[in-house]
């Protein structure tokens, strides 16, 4: 067990992604700051995701100049979608404001440990403990742990929770979970693929089949020959139609099956809740901030978290170390993380909503992938919603409707 000090700057609960970020943010900023990371779980841990990382998150390791997390990984620069009716649109990605689009499938296994050994050659102190509890006091916070050696208490300048889902720091803060129709469950699993029918070409792969409708399937080829493969549907028709998680993705398996994917066994089958940001809740709190999945920083649309966590992460680091290092109170910036955050992201968050809305239906399914694949600037904005940081417009949304015409 880590000794650990009585008082720490910013304990941070979760060491995923969006807190590790947090704490080399914070460390590079002021290397003299004073970090407490905690995580329930000893490290390298699995964790259930679909393992796939956009440009957004290689923009945050580039800033960050986080070292080793996509060394000896193979980029992804493509990607497949399939629809209903047998519509599909395999396509490189177009650049994303001038730049190449560069992509990596990397399990959270190798991925997290790689961010949080960046966190602790900052400066950052880890613990395996539990967040028990949190009170606030004339001078900061007391943040109660559950380690191995007991219970502690820790004073604290700033809490940050980056605790996942199910989030501990979440409920201390009374911040209730969204609602059925704002969060997604999603099943994950491995195979060994044996034989790929795409001459091995390194592309994401999604599914928006009427078979599997409202749920979308995903393929993500990894490290060597084993790909994440899996599906994710919104609790409220998981809830109202009684699926079978497991049942569909067996289908999905024979979805590839019959497209001349051979694979090896289903393993490691694990379910998740993803808590989305169709409606995010309150994140600054007085000396204490919500991030990650933790702060329903997930794209509707996609499912995709580990950008939104690490680009929080980072905007919180940057924000409070000024006020960190000299001893002052971070709510007021913690307010302005939160303003920054919303006024970058809400758009986004909707359009990827409404966009989730559309795809459940075959109709607009079939024709929003039919425009991307005829229209470039469909293709372009497409992307922007998937892998960047875009919104619908009336634009756009004119031009999937003049395809689906020029078609008939």
């Amino acid at each position: 067990m880590t000794d650990l000090a009585s008082h720490y700057d910013a304990v941070i609960v979760g060491a995923g992604p969006a807190g590790s970020t947090a704490a080399c943010a914070l460390l590079t900023q002021d290397p003299n700051v004073r970090v407490l990371l905690v995580d329930k779980s000893d490290f390298p841990r699995d964790k259930c995701c679909g393992d796939g990382l956009g440009p957004g998150v290689i923009d945050v390791i580039e800033r960050l100049k986080l070292k080793g997390v996509t060394d000896g990984e193979e980029p992804i620069t493509g990607c497949t979608i399939l629809g209903p009716g047998g519509v599909s649109l395999d396509a490189e990605l177009p650049p994303i404001n001038g730049r190449k689009i560069v992509g990596y499938v990397i399990a959270r296994t190798d991925l997290d440990e790689r961010l949080r050994q960046n966190a602790l050659e900052r400066g950052a102190t880890f613990a395996v403990g539990r967040f028990g509890a949190t009170h606030l006091t004339s001078s900061g916070r007391v943040v109660e742990l559950e380690t191995a050696s007991g219970r502690r208490q820790i004073n604290a300048s700033l809490l940050i929770g980056a605790d996942g889902a199910s989030s501990r720091v979440r409920k201390a803060l009374s911040v209730a979970r969204g609602s059925d129709r704002t969060t997604g469950i999603a099943i994950r699993a491995y195979v060994d693929v044996q034989h790929d029918p795409t001459d091995g070409a390194h592309r994401l792969l999604f599914e928006f089949s009427e078979h599997l409708l409202p749920a979308y399937a995903w393929f993500f080829p990894g490290a060597g020959n084993t790909a994440n493969i899996g599906l994710g549907v919104p609790v409220a028709d998981h809830k109202r139609r009684n699926l079978d998680l497991n049942e569909l993705l067996d289908q999905f398996v024979g979805m590839l099956a019959a497209r001349g994917y051979e694979l090896g066994p289903v393993r490691a089958r694990r379910t998740y809740l993803l808590p989305n940001a169709a409606r995010l809740p309150k994140l600054a709190h007085d000396r204490a901030v919500l991030i990650g999945d933790a702060g329903s920083m997930i794209n509707p649309l996609s499912g995709e978290g580990i950008f939104y966590g690490m680009a929080a992460g980072e905007m919180v680091g940057v924000e409070v170390a000024t006020a960190l290092g000299l001893g002052l109170d971070p709510t007021s910036d913690l307010r302005r993380f939160e303003r920054a955050f919303r006024e970058r992201f809400v758009w986004h968050y909707r359009s990827n909503f409404f966009a989730q809305q559309l795809l459940r239906s075959s109709w607009w399914s079939r024709q929003v992938i039919q425009a991307a694949a005829r229209d470039e600037q469909v293709l372009a904005s497409a992307v922007q919603l998937l892998f960047g940081e875009g919104a619908i417009n009336a634009r756009g949304t004119g031009r999937i409707l003049r395809a689906s015409l020029l078609r008939r």
